[in-house]
């Protein structure tokens, strides 16, 4: 190289030796691969003496100094963006290498599964690298199979090295071993025409790109099977493990001991495991459609050849879920000491038969399959089975004989069949102790049933059942019963060991006379059913925890249930409750309370004082005296309120008018008018000042308080929904006609205080203005209507709050009525009109807003503005509503504090704190919800 390039470039050597890479596969080769291939694994072979072999050691070596290199090369691209790869005089390009695993490294694009298949594209098929054909002279004379020496010893030992990156680091990587894999299978075959050819001209001479399928297309159109479920994509680059690697078991052992066995079981062979000294095998998830004799004949002698096992074992446990298996072969039978056979989410449609000649057999997992018949097994030669897992198939009916037979079965699952009947002899079944019949189209149940002595579970739910026998209260063993949506009307009388009863979703209207003998009752579930009350015999049911009576018919709650002292849940929702018993606060124990959407006013705020009590849900009832924010947030802070409330509460009448809009629109003015009325009066704090009468333009925020007057009958009548529009009705209804005028006259003056906040228009203001936004306020947006932009200011200010906040009524009101260019063409109609149209569309959760032209100087429009400001107050739900004495007691203590600022309002966090502390705030979370009211 010159010497110009050499001032410019720094240089490193690297000392690769791709002969010694040659070299080091067939000792390899010849120490493991040669043994599997000849059939006869040395009996003293062990996988710890293997992983120890210095071959392996050697070959890992250099796996890893390769990965050392590309990370140098990752590295020094980092620093000077250029790399320069030369290869030297061997046949072999180990720069092909490097360079394909410093830009995995680098990349995250080419550790997708398009990303690597382009890699491979890109380095090795199109860049005149020769696949395969080793010379003759450079295989070892040992006794090899035929066709070595056309293995592409280099393509696979970078395949190794991307092995041992997805290894250490699976989620960086959208591919998994399944791609590497294949990939090493098939460049040694002739499947694909890709590897086919020594060199991308030859394969463009021979026309294989059209005769020969793709490798990079069948993986792609394959991706599901390549692709790795816990990829998470990164946007940098990756570090390799330099130190030790793994040895590819999936790769290296797939050939041995299975003798033959197809290649997709033979890669899940490293999942052998030990259960009860019993060898278990899981074949799960390979897409298999059948199972080949010569399998089963050879997972027969697994354990005999598993370097873990001390003496001769047979595998006992087989799992070939997840699967596409339409039948078993009868080499099955070849596995004489099964116990545990799993054949669930298959494609079986008739139970093999042949499954009931595995002496041994235990358990059958047969889930989610096609079945539609199992008449054909002989169940009863199958003595020792003692689970059956049937869920989720297509019977209609169940032979008979079954039940007679399989006299030791333990544990039977039925659910999600198309089952209307089940055979008497069911009740042969002395040592069932689980029994689920669920989802299916049962109508009854047999008498035989009480024959099942032993029985623990029962669950019948998502039937047809109109009724149980009587014969149900013989299963003194029964622990858990479960009859989930049916259709029964009625309970018999229940065994007395139950624990567990869920009889929700059925017609039931009172419950069985035996229900003071189930005294181990700890769960009761009778949602969804026509329930007016509990029986008082129930007060024997101490140990009860869970009582869910949502979804019927109650009027109060039953009286009993203050008896239940151990009860953690109680669910009332969706009755007919007007109110929550004092007593409730008796259930100490009590963590969930749950009395949503019923007819509730208020709530009794001793519920606060229960120490227990996490979640607390009422939402959907008409409370009067709890705010709304509260009662859709966290139980915790509904709890909090109510404890608050408990010091002592006061009803609040008091809104905010929040004034917003550009600079020199009217805002001040407009407020001036407004509030130019005799039901409205000024308020001036202590400390304050008086505001200026000139016309300047607001600085930051302007804080005004009114008194203004709301007549008591329009408020009663256009305000139902709050506490204090109700006790005015009341109170008209009280009155005789006689005296109804001078009652009116009485209550008719409402004072409702309105807090007015006027916000300066300048746009440095903006940004802190949206701060201040909140719920349960009235709008009012300003705008001139002489301004050709007032469209766009409005829509500003719109956005704004609907980012704030949600229903809140707002009023947008336009000046400068009287302004000769306003008045003369009257277009302004048409702007309003335009805005209305356009504002209904893209803000709808602002709810219905209104529009009003006004002038400030002739006061026309003033009128009407008025009243609808006032008539939006009367409106609003929360106004009335109760706030505990500790929240009006801060706020009482921060109105003294700001008389006494002399600059800036500001406050200390801590010192706001300490304020509620003094009011009995004892948590932090609770001032902060005080500061929001």
């Amino acid at each position: 190289m010159s010497d110009y390039y050499g001032r410019l470039c720094s240089f490193k050597y690297l000392g690769m030796d791709s002969d010694q890479l040659f070299d080091c596969f067939f000792t390899l080769y010849s120490t493991v691969v040669k043994s599997i291939y000849n059939e006869t694994y040395p009996s003293h072979f062990s996988l710890k003496t293997f992983r120890t072999s210095p071959a392996v050691t050697k070959w890992s070596e250099l796996v890893v100094s390769y990965l050392y290199h590309a990370r140098e090369i990752v590295g020094t691209a980092k620093k000077y963006h250029n790399v320069l790869l030369q290869g030297g005089v061997s046949r072999f390009r180990c720069e092909t290498t490097l360079s394909s695993l410093a830009q995995l490294l680098l990349d995250p694009y080419y550790r997708t599964l398009n990303g690597f298949t382009e890699l491979l594209r890109k380095e090795w098929v199109t860049s005149q690298y020769s696949f395969g054909a080793i010379p003759p002279q450079r295989v070892p004379s040992t006794s090899l199979p035929p066709n070595v020496h056309e293995w592409d010893v280099q393509f696979f030992h970078f395949i190794y090295c991307v092995w041992v990156l997805v290894e250490y680091q699976p989620t960086h990587f959208e591919f998994g071993s399944e791609l590497l894999l294949f990939l090493a299978d098939a460049s040694n075959e002739e499947q694909f025409g890709t590897f086919a050819f020594h060199d991308e001209a030859a394969r463009r001479q021979l026309n294989a790109p059209v005769k020969t399928a793709s490798v990079f297309h069948y993986v792609l159109s394959h991706s599901e099977r390549f692709t790795n479920p816990t990829y998470i994509p990164i946007e940098r680059s990756i570090e390799p493990v330099v130190g030790s690697v793994n040895v590819w078991w999936n790769y290296f052992l797939r050939y041995s001991f299975l003798n033959g066995v197809s290649r997709a079981i033979a890669s899940k062979v490293q999942t052998v495991t030990f259960s009860n000294r019993r060898p278990t095998l899981v074949l799960e998830r390979l897409s298999l459609s059948t199972i080949f004799p010569k399998d089963l004949q050879s997972l027969h002698n697994i354990p005999s050849v598993t370097p873990f096992s001390t003496t001769p074992a047979y595998l006992g446990n087989l799992s070939l879920a997840n699967n596409d298996l339409l039948s078993l072969p009868r080499e099955i039978l070849a596995l004489s000491e099964l116990q545990v056979l799993n054949l669930s989410f298959n494609e079986i449609a008739k139970a093999p038969a042949i499954i009931a000649f595995l002496p041994r057999l235990r358990s059958l997992q047969m889930k989610r399959n096609t079945l539609d018949d199992v008449s054909g097994v002989a169940w009863g030669l199958m003595t020792s089975l003692t689970t059956l897992n049937l869920d989720t198939n297509k019977l209609v009916d169940f032979p008979a004989h079954l039940f007679e037979k399989c006299t030791s079965l333990e544990s039977l699952h039925l659910s999600s069949n198309h089952l209307s009947l089940l055979p008497s002899t069911l009740g042969c079944i002395s040592s069932l102790t689980f029994l689920d019949i669920s989802h299916n189209r049962l109508r009854c149940l047999p008498y035989a049933t009480s024959s099942l002595r032993h029985l623990k579970y029962l669950t019948l739910s998502y039937n047809r059942l109109t009724h149980l026998p009587s014969s149900l209260s013989q299963l003194k063993e029964l622990e858990v019963m479960n009859v989930e949506a049916n259709k029964l009307s009625m309970l018999p009388n229940l065994p007395m060991g139950l624990n567990y009863l869920d009889a929700s979703d059925n017609h039931i209207s009172f419950l069985p006379s035996n229900m003071e003998e189930l005294m181990d009752l700890t769960v009761l579930k009778l949602t969804t059913n026509r329930l007016t009350s509990l029986p008082s015999s129930l007060v024997s049911c101490v140990s009860l925890q869970q009582l869910l009576l949502g979804s019927n018919l109650l009027n109060e709650i039953p009286a009993v249930v203050k008896e239940f002292r151990s009860l953690l849940t109680l669910d009332l929702r969706r009755n007919n409750l007007s109110s929550v018993s004092n007593w409730i606060v008796q259930l100490q124990s009590l963590k969930t309370l749950n009395v949503s959407s019923n007819h509730l006013e208020d709530l009794p705020h001793t519920l606060g004082n229960m120490k227990k009590l996490e979640s607390l849900v009422v939402q959907g009832n008409p409370l009067s005296n709890i705010p709304q924010e509260i009662v859709e947030g966290p139980s915790l802070k509904l709890i909090e309120y109510l404890r608050q409330l408990m010091g002592g509460s006061e009803a609040s009448y008091r809104m905010k008018l929040m004034v917003v809009g550009q600079e020199n629109v009217g805002k001040t003015s407009c407020i001036r008018a407004i509030a130019r009325d005799g039901n409205w009066s000024a308020i001036t704090r202590p400390g304050s000042q008086p505001a200026p009468l000139d016309n300047l333009s607001t600085d930051g925020i302007d804080i005004r308080d009114y008194d203004i007057t709301v007549r008591a009958i329009e408020f009663a009548k256009k305000n139902t929904m709050n506490k204090l529009g109700k006790a005015l009705k009341g109170i008209s209804r009280a009155k005789s006609k006689r005296d109804e005028s001078k009652s009116r006259e009485k209550v008719g003056d409402i004072q409702v205080n309105l807090n007015i906040w006027d916000f300066a228009g300048q746009e440095v203001y903006y940004t802190t203005h949206q701060l201040f936004l909140q719920n349960r306020c009235i709008y009012l947006i300003v705008f001139n209507l002489a301004d050709p932009k007032a469209g766009a200011r409005v829509h500003f200010w719109l956005q704004s709050l609907v980012s704030r906040v949600t229903n809140a009524p707002v009023l947008v009101v336009g000046t400068h009525l009287d302004d000769p260019s306003v008045a003369t063409d009257r277009r302004y109609i048409t702007v309003l009109q335009e805005m209305r149209a356009t504002h209904r569309e893209q803000f709808p959760t602002l709810g219905k807003i209104r529009y009003f032209p006004i002038s400030c100087t002739s006061e026309e429009g003033i009128s009407d503005l008025r009243l609808s400001v006032q008539e939006l107050i009367a409106r609003q739900k929360h106004l009335g509503e109760e706030y505990p004495k500790s929240y009006l007691l801060l706020e009482a203590l921060l109105k003294d504090r700001m008389t006494q600022y002399r600059d800036l309002p500001v406050m200390a966090r801590s010192e706001l704190l300490g304020m509620g502390s003094i009011c009995g705030m004892k948590e932090s979370s609770t001032v902060f919800d005080c500061a929001k009211f």
